[in-house]
């Protein structure tokens, strides 16, 4: 630096060093966990949880093991991990692989509900495990396919899913053929062509893995690691030349998005954007005539629902969900429907309309809460557990989420994940420090964990000497017997 003082990678690189000098390493039986101090205490156990998970599935799925430890660094500012990554600040990614040192973003560097890091977490391991298998030769297009296929194998919603801009692109006929995919990525055409490629090559693996099994899909990997050529291995393992792959491949897309998205009736303003219906359209007139038009269905039932009308939205969204069930969009069937159903309190409908959104997507937190909030006037404790633990996925930091999470885990009797909920609301650092570890303590103590129990409350005491449930929590731990 003193050499040269406008260079921005000395710069940017020095600035990162003083940010990570405040990091703190979690070793785990894989991973070292490289977390802002702030953070770590609460995103650790998380982080450990989806990482070893991804760790155990993805090495007997591919029976390999990359070098180990396998480091993952997690920056709250977005700007750092775009350094730490080119050495300069704009990178739009989320994450980065480098083999078996990982980079990417906290949930706290980018706006609430931007994206889902548990999902982002397991891509990249994916990436480790590829690159691993591959010796490094993988094609950009295969990886982030396949990074984006083992996310949708990890758990309900997680995964990059079918959008408008790619329902538009496929149907003015913007996508690239497979044979020209790694293309999409290195040298994108139009704005979201990336984000594109990402889903269309998840879409390519799972192609392959559905009609020729996931051995043709190792076979890919291992034919890549040895220098092989994808036209080459596409006849050697799919018994396919690369033009007849092509087509048939985008004749499976036909087949299973031709009815979402018709070009007739569509504004021309943005042609790269996502499709949308001319303004000056009559919708009710177009539905008439055009009752397999999924787009002017699903414009007239958000209408209606927007109007309060919900018998009709309901009519009409039910229709457009049955042309384009796949799509999870924030703006697509699903969410107007299930709040419709809400307001007509069918909450039976509500609840399945929600359950199978929840398949669909990885970071709506409000549809998880109203699953939640719809299963648990139903009833179904457990069921509203399960809704209510995705959120933390897509916003780790809200401590009205965990209360609500230990108050339903408790009411169920599972106190493990009540013990849990109350760790992060310690984690947090709230006001009312001592009530939040003796709510630790309590949940340990039914969990039968005397000794966590014990320090916990004795850690309440310090900060509140006299706080009597607490005194008589202590009470009830040392009647159970032995030292504690």
């Amino acid at each position: 630096f003193d050499g040269d003082p406008y260079n921005p990678w000395f710069k940017n690189s020095l600035d990162l060093l003083d940010e990570v000098d405040r990091f703190t390493v979690v070793e785990t039986e894989h991973f070292q966990l490289v977390l802002d101090a702030d953070e770590a205490e609460l995103l650790a156990p998380l982080a450990e949880e989806v990482a070893e998970e991804a760790f155990r599935t993805l090495q007997a799925r591919y029976d390999f093991t990359p070098p180990l430890p396998i480091r993952v660094e997690v920056f709250p500012r977005h700007e750092d991990f775009s350094v730490r990554t080119l050495g300069l600040t704009g990178l739009g990614a989320l994450g980065v692989s480098f083999g078996s040192v990982l980079a990417m973003d906290s949930p706290s560097a980018r706006p609430r509900g931007q994206f889902n890091w548990g999902a982002t977490l397991w891509h990249e391991i994916a990436h480790a495990f590829h690159l691993g298998f591959t010796n490094h030769r993988i094609p950009r297009w295969l990886a982030e396919g396949m990074a984006v296929y083992e996310e949708r194998h990890s758990r309900p919603g997680w995964g990059h899913e079918v959008s408008m801009n790619f329902l538009g692109a496929r149907a003015q006929g913007l996508l690239r053929p497979v044979s020209e995919l790694n293309g999409a990525f290195m040298q994108p055409t139009y704005p979201g062509e990336v984000q594109n490629a990402y889903y269309q090559a998840s879409l390519v693996a799972e192609y392959i893995d559905t009609n020729w099994g996931f051995d043709a899909v190792k076979g890919l990997l291992a034919g890549y690691r040895d220098g092989v050529d994808t036209e080459t291995l596409i006849r050697d393992l799919l018994d396919r030349s690369l033009d007849e792959f092509d087509r048939e491949f985008d004749a499976y897309l036909e087949e299973r998005f031709g009815s979402y998205v018709s070009t007739d009736f569509l504004a021309d303003e943005d042609p790269h954007g996502g499709p949308s219906l001319q303004e000056s359209l009559d919708l009710e007139a177009l539905v008439v005539e055009e009752p397999s038009n999924a787009l002017a269905l699903l414009a007239l039932g958000r209408k209606k629902a927007g109007e309060s009308d919900h018998q009709g939205a309901v009519r009409y969204l039910e229709r457009a969900r049955a042309l384009m069930p796949e799509y999870g969009g924030q703006d697509g069937p699903y969410t107007a429907l299930a709040r419709s159903y809400v307001e007509l309190g069918n909450l039976e409908r509500a609840e399945a309309t929600l359950s199978r959104y929840s398949e669909l997507s990885d970071r709506d937190e409000w549809a998880f809460n109203e699953l939640a909030r719809i299963r648990e006037a139903r009833g179904d404790l457990p069921g509203a557990l399960e809704a209510l633990t995705r959120n933390p996925w897509i916003y780790p930091f809200d401590p009205t989420l965990y209360d609500r999470t230990a108050d339903l885990a408790g009411r169920s009797g599972d106190w493990e994940s009540a013990v849990r909920s109350r760790r992060a609301l310690v984690a947090l650092e709230p006001v009312d420090r001592a009530t939040a570890l003796y709510e630790l303590a309590v949940a340990q103590h039914e969990m039968g964990d005397r000794a966590s129990a014990r320090t916990s409350v004795l850690a309440a005491l310090e900060i509140a000497p006299n706080y009597e449930d607490a005194l008589e929590l202590l009470l009830v731990i040392r009647a159970g017997g032995g030292d504690a």
